[in-house]
């Protein structure tokens, strides 16, 4: 939670002072990235990076973007097998 809360807030002051406000925040973006990947670590992540990899790999799409892919399809999954119990 503390890796979201500090992007978004780096974003939020990228929005009001500028792109190039951008160079006072890079230390906050690092260690919301290790934050970030800490948690990862811990809790394993799901179908939406499993099948992410192969669409990085084979075609070289970027990580977010190969992610962003699958989000709503996966969400929608797990919503429609969620009901059923």
């Amino acid at each position: 939670m503390k890796a979201m809360e500090m992007i978004m807030e780096g974003f939020r002051k990228i929005a009001e002072h500028g792109e190039a406000f951008r160079m006072n925040l890079l230390d906050d973006f690092l260690t919301a990235s290790n934050l970030a990947g800490i948690a990862f670590g811990n809790a394993g992540t799901g179908a939406v990076h499993a099948m992410s990899y192969p669409l990085s790999g084979v075609y070289h799409v970027t990580h977010g973007e190969a992610n962003y892919q699958f989000l709503t399809a996966v969400f929608a999954k797990y919503q429609e097998l969620e009901s059923r119990n």
